[in-house]
């Protein structure tokens, strides 16, 4: 039996984006194969709150509390617990420097998964005034730097793709962790995700994801709406529509070939698609909507930013195009519904591949991290 403490800005069920879902999944994995699990995080509560989910300890820690001072509490429960290892991931309400001297003379492992920017960039996407940020631009600077003590602390530092992993090391980063290697996110559909609604006469694409300029949305938008007249096509969004940037384009947008359905849970969005698109502007560190379309079957479509190119196989799962090139996501697009007819034989291939991306799986290469020894040699 392993005990571990994961960290994370936020957990269930008052925790929403990649890091928090991929915590919360391997936490009750973990719980449910006999482990001693517990989680810190912060939450609306008005002090310190223990509590147990799903056979995970859960320590919310108020957003009234600074940074340094729920820092502390994590080395409180360090010091307390006593686990086997310590698993941070998305730290945003830690002060990690100060994580770091409390984790300075910590004898477990001390592991970090890279599902953002956010010790490279203040918003954590790499992305300002509409385009990707190609170095650490001198405004994040300081976010960088601030992080070198946590960083070199970390023993064993596991990127959700390797594109996230080499963008740190780029930057300068995990430069010195003694195993490095790539373990992507989980996923395990419900009964019954492998049965799907037949190809019908319009060809049916799915956005879905959150509504923001850098995931390309508006690019999309356009593209479906601007399709010749004569292509059975339509276009389903699925996402909060509660920002401004959501609600400009539900109103410039929403019609015949566009509808917004709010948010909605992949089990129910799936079926009611052909083809998943990811547009994305910005470097993408994973692509969740990705791996739970193929579990349903559904092939997607991608630009080649980011992460997203190393979860296709093009022409067995998907389609990847330029994002760079202003008519490529068109003319996919165009390709895709001019050979509508392959579209079904994708889902063999996406069906397979989303095994790749199991809980079990994920699961197993965390033990071993977690059991692996100091003096290993570096990973993949």
């Amino acid at each position: 039996m392993i005990k571990v403490l994961l960290v994370n800005a936020r957990y269930h069920p008052g925790g929403i984006g990649g890091a928090a879902r991929f915590v919360q999944i391997l936490a009750e994995a973990m719980a449910r194969a006999g482990d001693s699990v517990l989680v810190a995080c912060r939450g609306a509560v008005p002090r310190p709150l223990r509590h147990e989910l799903n056979g995970v300890v859960v320590w919310r820690l108020p957003f009234a509390m600074t940074d340094v001072e729920a820092a502390q509490a994590v080395g409180s429960l360090v010091a307390q617990e006593r686990p086997d290892a310590v698993h941070t991931n998305f730290l945003k309400g830690f002060d990690r420097p100060r994580l770091a001297q409390i984790l300075a003379d910590y004898a477990g492992r001390v592991v970090h998964t890279l599902h953002e920017y956010s010790l490279l960039c203040a918003q954590g996407l790499l992305f300002r005034d509409g385009r990707i940020c190609e170095t650490v631009c001198p405004s994040c600077r300081l976010v960088a730097e601030t992080a070198r003590p946590f960083v070199a602390r970390v023993d064993f530092v596991a990127g959700v793709s390797r594109h996230v992993l080499e963008r740190h090391r780029a930057a300068g980063l995990f430069g010195d962790a003694r195993r490095v290697c790539v373990i992507p996110n989980a996923y395990d559909p419900p009964a019954g995700a492998f049965h799907r609604s037949p190809l019908g006469p319009v060809l049916r694409f799915g956005y879905l994801g959150r509504l923001a300029e850098e995931k390309g949305l508006m690019r999309l938008l356009e593209t479906v709406v601007g399709l010749p007249s004569h292509l059975p096509a339509e276009l389903l969004v699925a996402g909060r529509v509660d920002s401004a940037f959501a609600q400009e384009a539900r109103r410039r947008f929403e019609g015949p070939r566009v509808r917004f359905l709010g948010y909605t849970d992949p089990e129910e969005f799936f079926p009611r698609i052909d083809v998943l698109v990811f547009p994305s502007l910005c470097e993408e560190t994973f692509g969740r909507g990705v791996i739970e379309g193929f579990a349903y079957g559904v092939p997607a479509v991608v630009s080649n930013l980011g992460g997203l190119p190393e979860l296709l196989v093009p022409g067995r799962t998907g389609w990847i195009y330029p994002a760079e090139a202003p008519d490529a996501l068109r003319d996919t697009v165009l390709g895709v519904l001019r050979a509508r007819d392959l579209v079904p034989s994708m889902a063999a291939g996406c069906r397979q591949a989303a095994r790749t991306f199991t809980t079990e799986r994920v699961l197993g290469e965390y033990r071993r991290l977690y059991s692996v020894s100091a003096d290993a040699p570096p990973g993949r």
